[in-house]
């Protein structure tokens, strides 16, 4: 696995699916790409360690990484999107408006639980 990465604890989402069950989606490549456009097309690697999954798109210099703890027959994912951000216009934007990028990583992790909980009603069907 690669550098450690903290977790902003306030980027969590309940999700209605088992723990193993995120797990395996989590290295689905087209519920990553329904996830994040950015991982469309991509050599995307996918590392698992304990309770962490990490995603890495080299190409787009993007590394995803999710901590997973069961609850029940729920999921709790908490995330934290590491980009580095492209060009001095990008880097300062992330500098003086890092509400926002939280505020995207909230909005994304709730459009994966939708994702998650849409492929597993398919699956268990």
């Amino acid at each position: 696995m690669s550098r450690s990465t903290p977790f902003r604890e306030a980027a969590t989402v309940r999700v209605n699916a088992p723990e193993d069950r995120v797990r395996e989606l989590l290295s689905d490549r087209d519920v990553l790409e329904a996830f994040d456009e950015r991982l469309a097309g991509e050599d995307v690697e996918v590392h698992h360690e304990d309770e962490r999954v990490e995603v890495t798109a080299p190409g787009q210099r993007l590394r995803l990484a999710f901590r997973l703890r069961g609850e029940g027959e729920s999921t709790s994912v908490a995330a934290l999107e590491d980009v580095e951000p492209k060009g001095f216009v990008e880097r300062t934007k992330w500098m003086l408006f890092p509400g926002q990028a939280h505020e995207d990583l909230e909005t994304e992790l709730d459009r994966f639980r939708h994702i998650v909980e849409a492929f597993d009603t398919q699956h268990s069907a």
